[in-house]
């Protein structure tokens, strides 16, 4: 039995399909089956059984989970303690990525004040899409990110962080700037502009469905592929703008644009902080999730 075949045992178990785990690996599906095979072997006992296109764990293959996860995660914590041994001369040094709006105000304000502490550590943000996080994470290239959906590969960690608002906003000279709240007509008559969701399970989608479902009329003239676009529309006055509020916020408070009330009101999503299930987080990072939340609960 070797530390790759519970690697890869740990992968299979958590996709419990073959072809998907394949593909998280990088490895091809008869290469895949055959560590499988060897494992079992070794165990003398099946660990898996096929249902449907994909598979269920054995009582033994689920124990074997659970021991696998725990051998690995010591065997993690042993080569990161060696490696600060080897080379105490490096800073260590904090990996941190969000999505763009996380990236707005809520991550800098943290490394600012994460910065004042450890003025000498070496500091890496990184803002892209949700899923391009994701995958820097897998990959070991960001240890802890701020996102605004829950993770979507099982390997990642997603800790609720906080509600987070959408909002719509219009330039100061509209004339909706005047009403300051949208009604049923105007939501038919406006047309609105937003960020291009990633997927089916955006959050301006979620947005859209829920005011549909209420019985007001929302038409989405065009999508941009960051906020900025979408400002930059909005001060076109090519439509209503729909944004999280802390993207808003210093565009708001210094009078280029103005929020209009949605008629759904009380309308909230959340952020997540997410992080690999596998690799413990290091001191800094333990650190900096600790702030986050700290300057959340003030």
């Amino acid at each position: 039995m070797t530390l790759h075949q519970l690697q890869i045992f740990i992968v299979v178990a958590t996709r419990l399909n073959l072809r998907e785990a394949s593909e998280d690996l990088r490895i091809a599906q008869p290469a895949l089956s055959h560590q499988l095979r060897l494992l079992q072997d070794e165990l003398g006992q099946p660990t898996h059984r096929k249902i449907g296109t994909g598979i269920a764990l054995t009582p033994a293959g689920e124990l074997l989970l659970r021991e696998a996860k725990v051998i690995l995660s010591r065997v993690t914590g042993l080569k990161d303690k060696l490696a600060s041994n080897v080379d105490r001369a490096s800073n260590p040094s904090l990996t941190v990525g969000g999505s763009y709006n996380p990236c707005a105000k809520v991550l800098p304000a943290a490394l600012a004040a994460f910065r004042r502490r450890h003025p000498d550590a070496p500091l890496l943000l990184k803002m892209d899409r949700r899923l391009a996080i994701e995958k820097m994470i897998l990959k070991g290239e960001l240890e802890i990110a701020l996102v605004n959906n829950p993770p979507s590969y099982r390997q990642l960690t997603g800790e609720v962080f906080r509600p987070e608002s959408l909002i719509a906003f219009v330039s100061s000279d509209h004339p909706l700037a005047k009403k300051r709240r949208l009604t049923k007509q105007d939501m038919k008559d406006a047309g609105f502009i937003t960020r291009q969701p990633p997927g089916p399970k955006g959050r301006v989608v979620t947005l859209v469905q829920a005011l549909r479902k209420m019985g007001f009329s929302m038409d989405v003239v065009m999508q941009c592929d960051s906020p900025d676009s979408v400002k930059g529309a909005v001060r076109r006055k090519m439509g209503v703008g729909i944004l999280y509020k802390d993207v808003l916020e210093n565009n708001i408070r210094n009078g280029e644009f103005v929020a209009l009330k949605l008629p759904l009101d009380g309308f909230a999503l959340k952020s997540y902080l997410i992080y690999h299930k596998m690799r413990p987080l290091s001191p800094y990072a333990q650190e900096f999730r600790q702030l986050l939340k700290e300057q959340r609960d003030k």
